[in-house]
C-alpha cells in the first residue's frame, strides 16, 4: 500500500490556488488521461470514474476495473491523499482478469 499525495507547493500537479486540488494521470485500457481538480480528501474511486469517462470507458462499472500502481493492487476506496503519490505517477486501470470477453 502506498502513503500519501505529495501535496508541496513544488508538486507540479498540485493547484495552486487550492492545494487540496491536484491532477492525477491514469491509463484506462492502454489509453492515457489527466484528471484535472482531484480533490485529495475524497476516495481515489472518484478521479478513477472521471478517468474512465474521459476514456470512453462508460460501458462497464468500476468494479469491473483493477487500479495499479507501480505494478502493485491499490485500494480505491481510499482517500487519494493517502497515498501519497508522487507528481509523476501513473495510474493504471485495466479491466479484471476473466471479464474482458464479458
Amino acid at each position: 500500500m502506498f502513503t500519501g499525495v505529495n501535496l508541496s507547493k513544488d508538486n507540479p500537479m498540485s493547484n495552486e490556488r487550492n492545494p487540496n486540488l491536484i491532477s492525477l494521470r491514469f491509463v484506462v485500457n492502454g489509453e492515457e488521461t489527466v484528471v484535472e481538480k482531484v480533490n485529495v480528501n475524497q476516495p481515489l474511486k472518484v478521479a478513477a470514474e472521471r478517468a474512465l469517462k474521459q476514456t470512453n470507458n462508460t460501458g462497464r462499472d468500476l468494479s469491473e476495473f483493477q487500479a495499479k500502481y507501480n505494478n502493485n493492487d491499490i485500494n480505491l476506496s481510499h482517500k487519494v491523499e493517502d497515498f501519497k503519490f508522487p507528481a509523476d505517477a501513473t495510474i493504471y486501470l485495466s479491466l479484471k482478469i476473466g471479464q474482458g470477453g464479458k
